[in-house]
């Protein structure tokens, strides 16, 4: 899935129809810098969005085979930021014992498979960003853009409808993981 496809969503939510024409023709005869504006703006909440549901919501997971000759794997060495670690495993998918420290992970095996969350970078209107639509829906993620980008368009209320449809349909997606809330007790 892509800035793109996803700010083309969010465009015919919010019946922009020169953005629509833009980002499936390519073509501006305008050379419209408003039309431009709206564009980076649209990508710029995109992104925050994307940011807020991967740090919150769903997290962006990678698994990446490393080769460390002395026992060490720092996290600069990985392709992407690193949030969380998930699992370090042999190229058999064994768990592998690792110690954990600010700059690196030890290990004691010469290559391992590292399981992390991390951290989406800043995407760029054709990037290709780090969920898929079996993920997490490009529906969702548009209702989300849509009403961050209307926040900045100064539309309170419709910014506030858009928003209610991104928590639901989000809701819909993530599952709750406690359900259950502990009963107090009175002393």
């Amino acid at each position: 899935m892509k800035i793109k496809d996803i700010i083309r969503t969010a465009a015919i939510y919010l019946g922009r129809e020169r953005i629509i024409e833009y980002l499936e023709n390519g073509e501006n005869t305008l050379e419209d810098a408003n039309l431009m504006s709206q564009i980076n703006n649209l990508t710029r909440c995109a992104n925050l969005v994307i940011n807020e549901l991967c740090c919150n919501y769903v997290p962006m997971v990678k698994s990446e085979t490393v080769d460390c000759a002395d026992g060490k794997i720092y996290f600069s060495e990985l392709s992407e930021t690193v949030l969380e670690i998930e699992k370090v495993t042999d190229t058999f998918g064994e768990n592998v014992e690792y110690s954990f420290s600010p700059e690196f992970l030890t290990v004691s095996l010469p290559t391992v498979i590292v399981t992390y969350k991390f951290l989406p970078p800043t995407y760029g209107l054709t990037d290709e960003i780090g969920y898929s639509e079996r993920d997490l829906g490009r529906r969702v993620i548009a209702y989300g853009v849509a009403a961050e980008f209307l926040l900045t368009e100064h539309d309170f209320n419709e910014s506030v409808m858009w928003h209610d449809r991104f928590t639901d349909a989000l809701s819909r997606v993530v599952k709750i993981k406690n359900s259950k809330i502990k009963g107090r007790s009175f002393i």
